[in-house]
This record gives structure tokens, sequence and C-alpha cells, in this order.
């Protein structure tokens, strides 16, 4: 059977968009759309109905990216810019340290290690294209933001090559201007559970695991992030709305739209790659967002473009930013608009 899926792919030859809108299909669609003011317990789960699916479709395809994230990562946690923790927790003989926290205001990374109770690590049993993991109950909360917009995932780092197992909780959010930002907070983290959702299990835990690991994280590191506010308009439906903010760092790219007459509803509840649309403009492509969040009366909307499934995009390749309308999903584009940009400076 999947000798047979993968050659009905290879003979599909699909387009990069249409990669893109595969991985969204089975990742990210309960991402779309979520109004402010949730308090987001995001899982991610590599489900085994879509397993074989994936790997052919999807992860394939990303294992050049996924290393190139997995190095960022590295090279992220070890810099001057990332806070040491060397925190540890210790349940169902299971050891779970977290070792730094780096980011910026939108976006963080808290790399965790796993060993056994005596310290020693354990046997790693994955494959590196089934990087997400799952977690029975996995929640982030902040010590001064009772809720926050945005996501929270956890993922393999598969090339620290010292003998141990790597993971990495990353979270997303999107703030108003009045609200606390990330850094100066501390961060709750609970994981119930750790497995992934497939049979063969990524770190050689029982998936009816049930050992319950807490930690509490200050979120004191540097932050790398930089924005850009360019407030340039463009023509959405018809009506003027604004590239408000781009905002760049290694391992993340958000863009915020604003429309103070709230001309932004429909973009909101479009898919990234149906009739209404926004990618980045690089010199190695288009590149289109895997996630949204926007107010409900449509006077905000931020797409985030994560690059551990985009591969690294440097400011240099960043030419800028493509909008489209099509008449359907796979219909005509009835309208399209470039905005250059340049985050070089």
């Amino acid at each position: 059977m999947k000798n047979d899926l993968k050659e009905l792919f290879e003979n599909m030859n699909p387009s990069e968009e249409q990669k893109a809108d595969m991985f969204n299909n089975i990742f990210y669609s309960n991402k779309i759309a979520k109004p402010k003011k949730l308090r987001v317990k995001k899982v991610i789960a590599v489900c085994a109905a879509v397993l074989i699916l994936s790997t052919i479709s999807v992860f394939g395809y990303m294992t050049t990216k996924i290393d190139q994230y997995s190095s960022e990562i590295y090279k992220w946690s070890t810099s001057e810019l990332a806070k040491n923790l060397n925190i540890s927790d210790t349940d169902k003989d299971i050891t779970v340290t977290a070792e730094s926290v780096f980011g910026d205001n939108e976006n963080f990374y808290i790399l965790f290690s796993l060993s056994d109770e005596q310290g020693n690590p354990i046997n790693m049993k994955y494959n590196e294209d089934d990087v997400y993991l799952q977690t029975n109950d996995f929640t982030v909360h902040f010590d001064k933001n009772d809720s926050y917009s945005g996501s929270n995932n956890a993922f393999v780092v598969s090339d620290i090559n010292d003998g141990r197992v790597y993971f990495v909780i990353h979270v997303e959010t999107q703030r108003d201007e009045d609200e606390i930002q990330n850094i100066g907070q501390n961060l709750n983290v609970v994981i119930n559970g750790l497995y992934t959702g497939k049979p063969t299990d990524v770190f050689g835990l029982s998936p009816e695991n049930n050992g319950v690991w807490e930690f509490d994280i200050p979120l004191d590191y540097e932050n790398y992030g930089k924005d850009y506010n360019f407030n340039i308009p463009f023509e959405h439906m018809g009506k003027t709305v604004y590239l408000d903010n781009f905002h760049y760092s290694p391992l993340d790219i958000g863009i915020h739209l604003r429309s103070e007459d709230g001309n932004l509803k429909e973009f909101i509840h479009s898919g990234f790659m149906g009739t209404i649309g926004m990618a980045i403009e690089t010199t190695k492509g288009r590149v289109y967002p895997m996630s949204s969040n926007g107010k409900n009366d449509g006077t905000t909307v931020d797409l985030q473009y994560p690059m551990i499934n985009l591969g690294i995009i440097k400011p240099e390749e960043v030419k800028g930013i493509y909008y489209y309308e099509k008449e359907s999903p796979d219909g005509e584009i009835i309208y399209e608009e470039f905005i250059p940009i340049n985050i070089t400076e």
C-alpha cells in the first residue's frame, strides 16, 4: 500500500503551493481564525490514520527544512541570547529537563531533554521525519496574562548529537499593544503524558505513560526579533486595509494587517490557499502562512510563517508581500497585488 501511495504521489507532481496546502490540511486546519482573548491549549498529533500519507506527501518534502530548523534551534539555544535554565522534574522513571529558553515577544522556544532517573540518555527510537509530538494534556500559562491568542506545539530536535533526546515547546502569541509582552513574565508548563500518536513510540515510552512534569520558566531571555512598522495601504475585497507590521526573527516571520473600519472579516475566515491569500515573496519563491489569528470584528489579522515548515528565510531573501483574490478555491485569480518591502536595514 505504501509503495502504491508513493507512486501515486510522485505521479501527481504537486507544486510547492499544493505541498504547503497538504501540510496545512493535515496539521493546521484547527489553527485558523482563533478569536482573541482565548486561552489556547494546542496539541499537535501525528495520527495513525494519516501517518503513511503524511510521511509520503509532507515529511519527505520537509526533511531538509526540518534539518535546517533543528540546526538553527541548536545554534540559538546555545547562544548568548538564550537563558540557561537547567530545571528538571521526574516522574514515572523519566526525568525531563528544561535546558534553555529563547525567542522574542511573539514566539519563544523552550529546549527540553529526556533521561532516566540516573541521568542516562533514553534511547532514541524514532524516524527523523516524524518530528511532531503528542501529549495527553499539554498546557502553558502566563503569570501576568491570564489568556493569550496564539498556539503552542512540541517537536523533536533531531541533530544535537550528544546521545540525548531533545524536544522543543514552541509558544506563539499575538497581543494587543496594551497587553503585557512575553519577556519578563513567568510561564508555567505542565506535561501530562509524553508519547507520540503512532504505534512506534518516539521515545521508547509507553503510549499509556501517565507521568506528569511541571515547570516554572522565567521568560527573561534576550529579544532576538525585530519589528518593521510599514503602515502600507493595499486593496482587499475592494476596500483599503493596511500592512501594519512585519515581524522577523531567525525562526519565525509574522505579518500584522490592520483595518480600523473592520474590513478584514473575510480575510480571517478564508483558507490560506483558497479565495484570499497572502504570501511572502522571496528570491526562492512564494511562502504561504501556516496559521492565522485575528479579531472577529475584522480590525486585525496576524499571519504566521514558522520556519520549521518553510525552511530558513534570510532577511536579504525577502522581496515583498504578494496578495491575491480568487473567484473560487480552484478558480482564476481576479485580483493580485505586490507590496515591495525591505527588511535588511
